[in-house]
């Protein structure tokens, strides 16, 4: 793949001198190399001979080309290894020494078969960090449990929260679980790499982030609402207990519309907006709790009012009167708005087969030393030769003894 060249391709972020193995497959494990990778991290992913991570097999996709894959495999080497034998696991083994960290997402038990658990891997390299995503974490009664993005989401509570009170629990629409334990144990890689620079003594340790656990985390305060008062929380569609009026409205020129009033003061600029400065004068809708109890009266007029004005419209009087109001945005939405160009939260990138296109940019912000997309997902393979040869030492020959072997 030849996406950017020479200068174009050189990236020295504030993370150039952290080194990751990625030997994980799809998304939680292999999305932590990714996140650091946009920071500079050198990461090498490393997949099954032949078949690669099935993130490059499913859809959405261009033709053959699975866009999941060019966009979170980006900013890494791709090489081939197959870790199920020994001759495979004595290769990484021999890359292990270079690495920081080491992140991996298969069953629990899965690298102790391999002969590659940490106890083994901590005496190769006693300052390794391995990050360790799983559905129900390394530990626990359920550990061996099989789990995808949407189990650890069920088994988290949010989609027992998510959806209308008399309709079926509804899940996200995306993989939250799978992106939040990404992120939840990069910071987790972080915090270790601290430890060990600074206080540790140079030790490394074990990450283990799990996809229930990392939802659960922002499950709110509703574990302590039923262990004090007995509450469960339940479906609300799209209805926040303490934002009223609040919920999805439809314009004139049939859009959607997020409006939220969580303030007092929020609800004064509303109905000044509306015309109705007389709601805000009511002693009833004065504080948040009396507007909750009236919620389909007041929902009901700003429905109304919303109705009678096209989208372009709204967000400037949101803008003026200064109550909080968003546009329900779809893809087409996000890349024809500037505001997203404008801070990079899309960028554009190449692909020999794509060409120019656009995904999503490097979050967060960072103002001396923000991170960059340097390159999408690589082809399978692209980099083993390379990676083997000029960072590890291997010949030509033990090369190509590898291959024949099948074992890149």
């Amino acid at each position: 793949m030849n996406n950017e060249s020479g200068k174009q391709n050189e990236f020295n972020g504030p993370l150039k001198d952290i080194h990751i193995l990625d030997i994980g497959t799809g998304l939680a494990g292999p999305l932590v190399a990714t996140l650091l990778a946009d920071f500079g991290a050198e990461a090498i992913k490393i997949e099954m001979p032949g078949v690669g991570d099935w993130l490059r097999h499913i859809v959405p996709k261009y033709g053959d080309i699975g866009l999941w894959w060019v966009v979170d495999g980006r900013n890494k080497k791709a090489i081939t290894l197959d870790l199920s034998k020994p001759a495979g696991q004595k290769v990484l083994k021999k890359m292990v020494p270079w690495a920081d960290i080491l992140v991996e997402n298969y069953s629990p038990g899965t690298l102790e078969e391999w002969n590659l658990g940490y106890e083994v891997l901590r005496k190769l390299n006693p300052g390794l960090i391995l990050v360790r995503c799983s559905g129900f974490g390394q530990e626990g009664p359920y550990r061996n449990r099989l789990a995808y993005d949407r189990i650890g989401q069920a088994f988290s509570g949010i989609v027992y929260r998510t959806g209308f009170p008399e309709t079926p629990p509804v899940f996200a629409g995306l993989s939250i679980a799978d992106y939040s334990t990404a992120a939840y144990a990069a910071l987790g890689a972080m915090i270790a790499l601290h430890y060990r620079n600074t206080i540790g003594n140079g030790q490394g340790q074990v990450v283990d982030g799990c996809l229930y656990e990392s939802i659960l985390r922002m499950y709110e305060g509703y574990v302590a609402l039923y262990d004090t008062r007995g509450i469960i929380g339940e479906r609300a569609g799209n209805i926040r207990p303490f934002a009223m009026p609040g919920g999805v409205f439809k314009t004139k020129d049939g859009r959607s519309v997020l409006i939220t009033i969580v303030m007092d003061h929020q609800f004064g600029y509303l109905t000044e907006a509306m015309g109705r400065s007389d709601l805000a004068q009511e002693p009833l809708f004065q504080t948040r709790e009396g507007r909750v109890q009236n919620q389909d009266f007041l929902n009901g007029l700003v429905g109304e009012w919303v109705a009678t004005k096209a989208m372009k419209e709204l967000m400037e009087i949101s803008e003026k009167h200064r109550f909080p109001m968003a546009p329900i945005y779809n893809a087409k939405d996000i890349c024809e708005d500037e505001h997203f160009r404008q801070r990079g939260s899309v960028v554009e990138t190449e692909h020999p087969v794509l060409g120019k296109f656009k995904m999503q940019g490097v979050t967060p912000k960072l103002s001396l030393t923000p991170g960059k997309v340097k390159h999408a997902g690589r082809d399978l393979g692209e980099d083993t030769e390379e990676v083997l040869s000029r960072m590890f030492g291997y010949s030509q020959q033990e090369i190509q003894k590898l291959r024949a072997e099948k074992i890149i």
